[in-house]
């Protein structure tokens, strides 16, 4: 495919096209779809989610959806010519997904056309080596990569520690090891899924975890939100709540500040979102990871219930060429509520939507599966069902609130494996 500038060939009256590289049932890739066609673009949805097709009315965002293998680039590049060859002018080739982040940017700039810096998203994927990168400043842990052929205990490191797969992402393969045993049983669970690769090993930190929403715009790093993170620690680590508090003091604000501008010029990052995942300990704010996207789920709902920006749709203007507006429209306390579930099995009724929506306070509430779904125990941030977002003057009154709601929020389940019943002998 060759190189193909967005204004060739646009016929009279063709809207721009803006190709989407996969999308999720909701949550910030969804919301760019929508944001999109508020921005007057017609949208195409390359997707490798049969469901998706099936149940088309559920993306009003979308003009136009494809099922492609977004795990072979050939493929996306055959639907892409065989949009050009039906006379689609394409503004842009975007994916708010991570797995899909770095190969649109790299369709991009094959294309000529708008792209995120892609060496920043490359560098910022491979969680190695952004490790490096960041070995003396102030926000860095310790840390140690474990070659395959090497089992040292903790690499000399003091427990806890955390193992990684250089490429997780969602909490997958992000594991805490409190002693020796659990170390050597990890590695050897990452090591099965992922033979020959090489892990890191981090000190765990301990303190309050927040994310950093950063949007670059001609190279300036702009802070759109500071959230923090309530985390569910079972087999894995899981994140249940997110709070946005405007009134942060003036000194962390500036110390996320100093951090974000530091990882922005390592990584040389020019346009583009990405998101710090961070701790706070003894008073320092220590990098969990980067990723070079706006956060999922509700991220993007709820940036917009606090501050009324939508951020999925400014970074989309920003990707464009123009100016985006970051400029808080008001400030308000928002709370989101996850709802996981504590045992697999298959969903027969979902209850307590409709009171949920009553709680005062409650702006949203969301539940993801459908009946007769498969469901599963929190090992991921995928096994989180349903969100209920809340906003008002206080974090206490908003956290409350959708807390009180997503408790109304019952899955009802049954094992996947009923046991038989015991016939008795007569």
């Amino acid at each position: 495919m060759g190189q193909r500038r967005g204004t060739k060939g646009k016929r009279a009256g063709t809207l721009n096209t803006i190709v989407f590289l996969g999308c999720t049932k909701s949550g910030s890739s969804k919301d760019a779809t929508e944001a999109a066609k508020e921005l007057g673009f017609r949208t195409v949805l390359l997707t490798n989610r049969r469901s998706f097709l099936r149940h088309r009315e559920e993306f009003p965002g979308v003009d136009k959806m494809m099922l492609t293998d977004l795990n072979r680039p050939e493929a996306v590049r055959e639907q892409i010519e065989r949009l050009w060859q039906r006379g689609t002018h394409i503004s842009a080739v975007v994916s708010f997904m991570d797995s899909h982040v770095s190969l649109a940017a790299r369709l991009s700039e094959e294309l000529g056309l708008p792209s995120q810096t892609r060496s920043a998203i490359d560098l910022v994927q491979d969680k190695i080596a952004f490790r490096k990168l960041m070995v003396g400043t102030p926000y860095s842990v310790p840390f140690c990569i474990l070659a395959p052929d090497h089992d040292d205990a903790a690499c000399g490191l003091d427990f806890p520690v955390v193992v990684k797969s250089p490429r997780s992402t969602g909490s997958k393969d992000v594991l805490l090891a409190n002693s020796d045993a659990e170390y050597r049983d990890h590695v050897s669970k990452l090591r099965k899924r992922a033979p020959g690769v090489n892990l890191l090993v981090e000190s765990y930190v301990a303190g309050p975890q927040y994310l950093a929403e950063v949007l670059v715009h001609d190279g300036v790093p702009h802070v759109v939100a500071v959230i923090e993170q309530t985390v569910t620690l079972a087999e894995r680590f899981i994140v249940t709540g997110y709070c946005i508090d405007p009134h942060v003091s003036p000194a962390f604000r500036d110390q996320v500040q100093e951090m974000v501008e530091d990882i922005r010029d390592r990584i040389d990052m020019r346009v583009g979102a990405f998101h710090v995942e961070f701790r706070v300990s003894h008073g320092t704010c220590k990098i969990i990871e980067v990723n070079p996207r706006i956060s999922g789920a509700a991220m993007n709902r709820l940036i917009l219930h606090a501050f009324g920006i939508n951020l999925a749709r400014e970074t989309l203007r920003s990707l464009l060429g123009e100016r985006p507006e970051l400029q808080r429209r008001f400030e308000r306390c928002v709370y989101a509520q996850y709802v996981t579930v504590p045992q697999s099995g298959i969903l027969t009724r979902i209850t307590g939507r409709k009171r949920a929506t009553r709680v005062p306070f409650v702006q949203e509430v969301f539940v993801k599966p459908r009946k007769n779904e498969v469901l599963s125990a929190p090992q991921s941030m995928s096994h989180r069902y349903a969100y209920v977002i809340a906003a008002a003057d206080s974090v206490d009154a908003a956290w409350q609130a959708a807390v009180q709601a997503a408790a109304c929020i019952q899955f009802v389940i049954r094992p996947l494996k009923a046991p038989r019943p015991v016939r008795q002998r007569k």
